[in-house]
């Protein structure tokens, strides 16, 4: 792992290619739930609500201007807890930045909002 500093930002409207991108890679899928490939028109219509859901938070870790991943918060109300996502791009995986994304990006979600926290792993 590099040394610099990894930065934490909010997604943008540039991101949303990489996202799906990320999204469709084989071995991103494979660690999903829902691991179906999906088309750029689903990805849209998910991107653009996504940037206008209150109970939604993406951050993309970036370092030395090279995207590393995305780390996703989705608040449930009704359950009173938020679901929490990560996916490493392809490119970057294997690195150490994982850990680091998450418990960065876990620092700046929990700053401004006191939550429980739910993550669904696959045993394999």
């Amino acid at each position: 792992m590099q040394n610099n500093k990894m930065e934490i930002r909010n997604i943008n409207h540039n991101d949303l290619e990489d996202l799906f991108e990320w999204r469709n890679n084989y071995e991103s899928r494979k660690q999903f739930f829902k691991n179906n490939k999906i088309t750029l028109k689903e990805h849209q219509k998910w991107f653009e609500e996504s940037m206008k859901n209150p109970n939604k938070e993406i951050f993309i870790g970036e370092q030395s201007g090279i995207k590393l991943g995305v780390c996703r918060f989705d608040f449930l109300e009704k359950e009173n807890y938020s679901e929490v996502s990560i996916n490493i791009n392809p490119a970057e995986r294997s690195k150490g930045y994982g850990k680091q994304l998450l418990y960065r990006a876990l620092n700046i979600y929990l700053s401004n909002k006191k939550r429980i926290l739910r993550a669904k792993i696959k045993e394999d």
